[in-house]
């Protein structure tokens, strides 16, 4: 223990006239508050991380649901048009728009579930309480 009083002074960023005036016991309460004061101000921190990834998350995922919509609506349209006859599409400009359009939206879909709603949560590594 002596030997880790020097190197909690310099954490504590204490001067050397401090160092004679604290006791062993003073020193450890002093680093103990110092470790609790930092373990609440990360957790707030990590709290307000998550807040803003919840409204990221949100806003993102709303604009890529309104892209697909107009997408497949879009294609819906010209599919609908090229059935009447106002656009003259080959079959296989068509069936290339909906494999392509198709693939794309189920692509999208994935990367915004996976985001949203990721697999793996990274762990908190335990509190230590002494």
């Amino acid at each position: 223990m002596p030997n880790e009083i020097p190197e909690v002074c310099k954490t504590l960023n204490l001067d050397s006239s401090d160092r004679t005036d604290l006791d062993t016991e003073e020193i450890s309460k002093k680093h103990a508050y110092n470790e609790i004061s930092y373990s609440k101000q990360k957790h707030e921190e990590d709290l307000l991380n998550s807040r803003q990834i919840r409204i990221q998350r949100k806003d993102y995922a709303e604009k890529i649901f309104y892209l697909i919509c107009v997408w497949l609506a879009a294609v819906v349209l010209i599919v609908w048009q090229s059935g009447r006859r106002y656009l003259w599409l080959s079959d296989a400009v068509l069936i290339t728009l909906i494999t392509t359009t198709t693939a794309t939206i189920i692509g999208l879909m994935v990367i915004v579930c996976n985001y949203i709603f990721p697999r793996h949560v990274k762990a908190q590594p335990p509190i230590k309480k002494e």
